[in-house]
């Protein structure tokens, strides 16, 4: 499953280069039970989960559902 990551640092870099990096931006790298559950976030606006996260894209919706920022 490794080959379907994203590198983080590609993913900074674009977002860089269409000025969306601010201090509001969070990207986190690792398993979704890693990394959601702590990422200590109140609101979130965009959620990517990614290819081939399968079964676990249950467990991100509902570690994020509630903290969904309506009209975003």
């Amino acid at each position: 499953m490794s080959e379907l990551r994203a590198d983080v640092n590609l993913v900074r870099e674009a977002f860089e280069r269409f000025d969306l990096l601010d201090d509001r931006l969070r990207l986190l790298q690792g398993t979704v039970a890693e990394t959601l559950p702590s990422a200590g976030f109140t609101e979130v606006a965009l959620l990517r989960l990614g290819q081939g996260i399968g079964a676990a894209a249950d467990d991100a919706l509902e570690a994020v559902y509630a903290r969904l920022a309506i009209g975003a």
